[in-house]
């Protein structure tokens, strides 16, 4: 039973790599704290597996770069996005409704089949421009996701975007060994300047051929060694005794003559 099982997986991950244009992310799971503000804290990439992308229909790297960093917690998905860009030029944004057209502002975006095999009607679209505007699809029933969460914030070096995916919203487990996805940006034409798409997975002329998904793979995150937990306890009492008080100077006793008291004048 256990060699057949392993025998089909093997098979459909062969019929998936057909047309395949290459890209693996293994995502650590584990429990971390993580807030979804539009700032990408040290603890939310600490152990994050990260990704930057090129420009849409090659390998050049865009003028425009941008991290991505991917993380799970056991219920639900994490992606930051740090977008660069010149400070001098703030992020184009005019939708400020969710489940508007926000792909048309500066924005990054997300889509992802829970399975082995991506298809049509199978996969959602996340997506959220420079000013926090969500959007989300489920295209097997063409109707917006429920009970996620996004945020954006400008950033001394651009603008970041944060997602949180609950696993419960894209039906997806972790039995299945492969998921499918792929993350893009959109930074719209200013003035003297084109348009610039960039992406993850090669995948043609939009983000939407899921033939062309890459491969997400959970993994288990490291347990931290001994030496790192030493490490952590040693700067722990270092700390504590840094925010111990100063020690109080004993205070001198004046000694008083109990046999006279002073009263003020009349």
């Amino acid at each position: 039973m256990r060699r057949t099982r392993a025998l089909t997986i093997v098979l459909m991950l062969v019929f998936a790599a057909v047309s395949y244009g290459g890209g693996l992310i293994q995502i650590p799971r584990g429990d971390f704290l993580v807030r979804i503000n539009g700032e990408i804290s040290p603890t939310e990439i600490e152990a994050a597996s990260s990704a930057t992308l090129a420009k849409l229909g090659s390998l050049e790297q865009p003028r425009y770069p941008t991290i991505v960093y991917f993380r799970a917690t056991e219920t639900a998905l994490y992606l930051g996005f740090d977008c660069r860009d010149t400070t001098a030029t703030p992020a184009v944004v005019s939708v400020r409704d969710n489940n508007g057209p926000v792909t048309r502002d500066d924005s990054v975006e997300l889509v992802i089949a829970p399975t082995l095999q991506a298809e049509k009607n199978n996969y959602f679209h996340f997506a959220v421009n420079a000013a926090g505007v969500r959007y989300s699809r489920d295209m097997e029933f063409d109707r917006p996701v429920e009970d996620w969460s996004a945020a954006a914030k400008p950033s001394p070096t651009g603008w970041q975007a944060e997602m949180l995916i609950p696993f419960t919203s894209v039906r997806g487990r972790f039995e299945v060994p492969y998921w499918r996805g792929n993350v893009g940006r959109n930074r719209v034409a200013r003035p003297n300047e084109p348009q610039e798409v960039s992406i993850w997975n090669q995948c043609g002329v939009t983000i939407h051929n899921y033939k062309k998904f890459g491969f997400f793979k959970f993994v288990r995150a490291p347990e931290p060694e001994q030496e790192d937990i030493e490490k952590l306890l040693q700067q722990l009492m270092e700390l504590q005794r840094s925010s111990e008080p100063e020690p109080l100077l004993p205070v001198p006793v004046i000694p008083q003559n109990d046999s006279a008291t002073t009263t003020p004048s009349e």
